[in-house]
């Protein structure tokens, strides 16, 4: 499309997908001051945590997938008779490549929960490139592609990170102005250490934000981060991504589409339900 084109149209184009077969979508939760109990076996459960499935069982629809191996602990979680695994950790090490942001206006129930139609995906009711402003409904929408790193500074997996929550939206950028800010060299970028630590006699860091208890994204170890050194294959990751980051169809306020997709509800935690279940990543779909 030129820019003498209508304008609409790019409503009916196909959404820009991440320019890498297969990722891990993480998410942010912050934690539960009930699980304390669980401190020594599932932290993040308590502490907070960045989360990720491990897979999906095979359906009528699709065959069973695999995502990649993230170098965090696998957890168990239950509630009454069902158990499933999942990727968990309370802090990680993240190198941004490229991200996106919009708010967004979901429907929602009498009780205040996002609906969901028939396909199980959130319904968005409104879209807005710019934050309408206080008690207007809209919450944020960013996602955030790049690498995955174990504690030895080893790249291991491509991940989306989505923040859909005003806490972790607003500490997450908090955290990674932090980063931004430290000076190095041309060549490199620092490579973020984030997540919670809790307090300093090991308990969960809890903060009140509208009226809820959550646990921010912190910068870690900030004043001694390590060093990603830039290098083609980066750069090439950054440049096919664009598409993805500028995604007409993702960012037009005129088209309101549910491309949110998510799981059927699955039982989170230990005696608590999880209103945030990870999306299926959009590889996944068409």
């Amino acid at each position: 499309m030129s820019k003498y084109s209508d304008p609409t149209l790019k409503d009916n184009q196909p959404f820009q997908l991440l320019p890498v077969e297969t990722f891990n979508k993480i998410t942010w939760r912050g934690g539960d001051d009930a699980l304390s109990a669980l401190l020594t076996i599932d932290p993040g459960a308590y502490l907070g945590e960045f989360r990720s499935m491990i897979g999906l069982d095979k359906t009528n629809e699709r065959d069973a997938v695999t995502f990649p191996v993230l170098p965090w602990n696998v957890v168990t979680r239950r509630s009454g008779r069902e158990t499933y695994k999942r990727y968990s950790t309370t802090e990680m090490l993240f190198r941004p490549i490229s991200a996106r942001n919009r708010f967004v206006k979901y429907a929602k129930n009498t009780k205040g929960q996002r609906e969901k139609n028939d396909k199980g995906r959130n319904k968005i009711v409104a879209v807005s490139q710019k934050f309408p402003g206080k008690g207007s409904g809209f919450d944020p929408q960013k996602e955030v592609f790049g690498l995955v790193f174990d504690t030895a500074g080893n790249w291991k997996t491509h991940a989306c990170l989505v923040l859909d929550a005003w806490g972790a939206y607003l500490s997450y950028n908090k955290a990674a102005s932090m980063f931004e800010n430290v000076k190095h060299a041309e060549n490199q970028l620092p490579i973020y250490r984030i997540g919670t630590r809790g307090t300093e006699d090991g308990n969960r860091k809890a903060v009140t934000f509208n009226g809820f208890s959550t646990v921010d994204i912190e910068a870690l170890d900030i004043h001694s981060p390590m060093l990603y050194q830039i290098d083609d294959n980066f750069d090439a990751l950054w440049e096919a991504a664009q598409a993805w980051a500028t995604c007409p169809r993702w960012h037009s306020e005129t088209s309101v589409v549910a491309e949110t997709n998510v799981l059927p509800p699955m039982p989170e935690g230990v005696g608590f339900i999880d209103p945030t279940e990870p999306e299926v990543p959009d590889f996944m779909h068409d």
